[in-house]
């Protein structure tokens, strides 16, 4: 529940009231008549699962992280009457009373001409240091192109997972910051800490290509035995009736 304070901008976690109302309503907004794509789903699903790996990561080299991860405002409508707005983040260091870092996370196929991902994190940060003025931001780029098979070889500079702490620590005193990780070093420490096997690393490479191409998964045993006993292949792109 949104706690009462008479700030206009506060950190709250995703089981707000008002947070989980607001996602509800966003759904119902955009949700289509038509089935989505169960191949982009189990994909999406997946990167997800490597996203909380990476702000498990964050969370084992920055001191003091909290859960509050989702930024309520109240700018005034068109009347002048307070309307609560939901901005998620990926990660907040500090307190949920004086954070003093935001993080955005990107999971990218490509190095080459890859956005920063910086103007996503600026409209937090702009709403946020309203609140906090000393607020700094960083956005943590992790280059999955070697591990999807989208690139052969990254093609910028990269952090070392062990040298995150001291990295963001100069970020984190100067305003803004975009920081490079290579993914199979994401691997290795999700599978070091148990957060992910092998098979994990091996399985989402094949999920993208089922996304991108859904009969792929008939050359695999694993695809072949799903197409026989689940819904048929192209069933799940059927419009309901």
């Amino acid at each position: 529940m949104l706690q009462r304070t008479s700030a206009s901008t506060v950190l709250v976690s995703g089981t707000d009231s008002g947070y989980r109302a607001w996602c509800r309503a966003h759904m119902q907004r955009t949700q289509s008549d038509r089935r989505r794509d169960p191949f982009a789903q189990d994909y999406n699903t997946e990167l997800r699962r490597w996203e909380s790996v990476v702000q498990q990561l964050l969370a084992a080299v920055v001191e003091n992280s909290v859960d509050e991860r989702i930024l309520v405002s109240r700018p005034p409508d068109s009347r002048g009457r307070a309307v609560l707005r939901y901005h998620e983040l990926d990660f907040v260091a500090g307190s949920v009373i004086a954070p003093r870092l935001f993080a955005e996370i990107k999971l990218r196929e490509r190095t080459v001409s890859s956005k920063t991902g910086w103007s996503q994190l600026e409209r937090s940060l702009r709403i946020a240091r309203t609140e906090w003025p000393d607020l700094r931001g960083i956005c943590l780029n992790i280059a999955m192109g070697e591990l999807l098979g989208t690139e052969l070889e990254s093609s910028c500079s990269m952090t070392n997972v062990t040298d995150l702490p001291a990295v963001i620590e100069d970020v984190s005193q100067r305003d803004g910051g975009t920081v490079w990780v290579q993914g199979r070093d994401l691997a290795a420490f999700a599978v070091q800490s148990g957060l992910l096997n092998s098979d994990d690393v091996r399985r989402l490479p094949e999920l993208r290509q089922a996304m991108r191409n859904p009969l792929s998964i008939l050359q695999s045993p694993e695809g072949a035995k799903r197409a026989m006993t689940g819904p048929g292949l192209f069933e799940c792109f059927r419009p309901r009736r």
